[in-house]
């Protein structure tokens, strides 16, 4: 009797695929909303440094 690994290999498998692509479609997504936030968060930081706030202005103001 011939062991199922010879003839299943994981790369010609239909739902593997699928998972796969669907894996990668969500981890692209993922990164362009942390590229989004890290880009909003910057912003953010690099106005509160250029006008002077303090931690205590700039809270009071959000």
């Amino acid at each position: 009797m011939q062991s199922v690994s010879t003839f299943f290999k994981v790369e010609k498998d239909m739902f593997y695929k699928l998972g796969e692509r669907k894996g990668v479609e969500k981890g692209i997504e993922k990164g362009i909303e942390k590229g989004a936030e890290k880009a909003r968060h910057s912003i953010v930081e690099n106005l509160l440094t250029k006008l002077g706030f303090s931690d205590q202005e700039a809270a009071e103001i959000a």
